[in-house]
């Protein structure tokens, strides 16, 4: 049950996305991947495929990108609120 709350769907750039994976499979199967917790985990590698595509966020946690997502089809975006920043 946990699982299907942290599942959110989303519309992005699935060219992009299958690109890094690529690039990413390449890596493991060449010996050349290291993962580290910081630099490159699951969160970082799903953050960075998601700016990619055109979805901003911010990877640190599992639970801060879930979060970020289900903002996101919630409608509630940064660049909606930007004016308020300046």
């Amino acid at each position: 049950r946990e699982e299907e709350e942290l599942k959110e769907s989303l519309k992005v750039n699935k060219e992009t996305i299958d690109w890094y994976a690529d690039q990413l499979n390449t890596r493991v199967a060449s010996g050349k991947f290291h993962y580290s917790v910081e630099f490159s985990s699951c969160v970082t590698h799903t953050s960075m495929a998601l700016n990619l595509s055109g979805v901003f966020n911010i990877g640190f946690h599992p639970y801060l990108l879930s979060a970020q997502m289900h903002l996101r089809n919630l409608g509630i975006r940064p660049c909606l609120y930007s004016y308020l920043i300046q």
